[in-house]
């Protein structure tokens, strides 16, 4: 097997983890992708579990759900991204940005067996198997931005969102100093949500899909348990507090790109369109909101990306 037979996206059919007390964690139905990109050496990974019902949440902003929101999405979702080799038919994943925080930076080896169109991937010790099915080409509209200046992969280079308004400025005021969170941009507020070194990736690729991942830095490993399925409720919250990721098909119209999430650690994200605003150079990716008001604070979100690939 090479690199170039595992290219594409492919989408899930089966998660079995036999030893478990949950065998089949995302049901029998579960949602997910897995997309190798060979010319950068990166993959990413996500499920979830399918029928998820949205959740309550003030401006649908995924940091305020509630504690006990944020550790019931930790029991539906999986996630990570990062660079990946090949030794014989093993495939070595090598996460840099993971819902799990305890799986940063720790290699996971899978063996592969592709037949036509189905790939599956089994850890050696039986304790996991995933199988997969190489997902179809889709569509993918285009106008005055060419789609192939985003297929690849780009690297996070900062998120924030800016706040303009009364309120935005007496926050300024009642902290008046810079911190990790917040600090000014061109005489505005600007806040981090995942810190000002949060770390990331979005990936497109040319069959029609999309993968983002961002998380924060230094994020706590889990101490109760290694698997953050059996992890404590605070540890599930605080992973999903720290942690933002989704993927499904995206498309192009005139100056924005529009994701389309299948599946998403914040369940409201699935099935509705994140439209984006894209401003675009040879190195630089920059993804914007159009803004919104909320308790009378004009706020765009901001994402800014630098090319790998």
């Amino acid at each position: 097997m090479n690199l170039n037979q595992l290219t594409g996206t492919w989408e899930l059919t089966t998660w079995r983890q036999p030893e478990s007390e949950r065998e089949y964690p995302f049901g029998s139905d579960p949602v997910g992708y897995l997309t190798y990109h060979p010319e950068s050496g990166y993959v990413a990974l996500q499920a979830m579990k399918s029928g998820r019902p949205h959740v309550s949440v003030a401006h649908d902003n995924y940091l305020w759900m509630s504690p006990e929101d944020k550790a019931v999405a930790a029991e539906a979702f999986f996630g990570y991204v990062g660079q990946y080799t090949f030794q014989g038919d093993t495939v070595i994943h090598k996460p840099e940005v993971a819902f799990n925080p305890n799986w940063v930076g720790r290699p996971q080896a899978y063996r592969c067996h592709l037949a036509e169109e189905t790939l599956t991937l089994s850890t050696a010790d039986g304790k996991l198997q995933t199988i997969w099915q190489r997902a179809k080409p889709l569509e993918s509209r285009q106008q005055i931005v060419p789609h192939n200046d985003l297929v690849g992969i780009w690297k996070l280079v900062s998120i924030y969102t800016s706040m303009d308004g009364f309120l935005s400025r007496l926050l300024w005021i009642i902290f008046d100093r810079e911190s990790s969170l917040l600090t000014k941009l061109k005489d505005k507020p600007v806040m981090y949500p995942h810190g000002q070194n949060a770390r990331g990736y979005i990936m497109y690729n040319e069959q029609g899909y999309m993968s983002a991942h961002v998380m924060n830095a230094n994020r706590p490993h889990l101490v109760t348990a290694d698997d953050i399925f059996q992890a404590s409720v605070q540890e599930k919250a605080q992973a999903t507090h720290t942690y933002l990721s989704y993927a499904g098909p995206y498309t192009i119209q005139a100056d924005q790109v529009i994701h389309q999430p299948t599946l998403s650690l914040f369940p409201n994200f699935v099935g509705t369109d994140l439209v984006r605003i894209i401003k675009l150079t040879d190195t630089q990716l920059t993804l914007s909101t159009r803004p919104v008001k909320a308790m009378g604070v004009l706020v765009t979100a901001v994402i800014v990306w630098e090319r790998l690939t």
